[in-house]
């Protein structure tokens, strides 16, 4: 064999190995974006998770203080009911005696109009 017919063999033998290593590098890069693709989509739902677990805990802490406010409220709502059913109670027997009064005609309107004009 000639030292010609070598250095082809030589280099067609190289040109094999190279098509054989860009087919592997190929192989390759799939793999990689197979696995990148993989790991991006398991990390997604990773900080999915985390977003999730934070709006949670905001929605909790809201939920805990509107059902703070709204006790306060409650409270604040229960007193001044007592306080009117109180002033209601204590004042229903003089109301009560007066509309009797001025049904039997007991009591001058125009006095008591007079009373309540300088007593304001």
């Amino acid at each position: 064999m000639s030292s010609v017919e070598q250095i082809i063999n030589a280099l067609s033998s190289l040109e094999t190995d190279l098509d054989n290593l860009n087919s592997r590098v190929n192989d390759m890069k799939k793999r990689i974006l197979a696995y990148s693709a993989t790991e991006i989509e398991k990390q997604k739902q990773k900080v999915i998770v985390l977003a999730n677990e934070d709006a949670k805990g905001l929605v909790d802490a809201a939920r805990k203080e509107a059902e703070n406010e709204s006790a306060i409220i409650m409270a604040e709502t229960e007193k001044i009911t007592s306080t009117t059913k109180k002033n209601i109670d204590s004042s229903l027997p003089k109301a009560v005696e007066f509309v009797v009064k001025t049904i039997l005609g007991q009591v001058d309107l125009t006095d008591n109009r007079k009373n309540q004009n300088t007593s304001s």
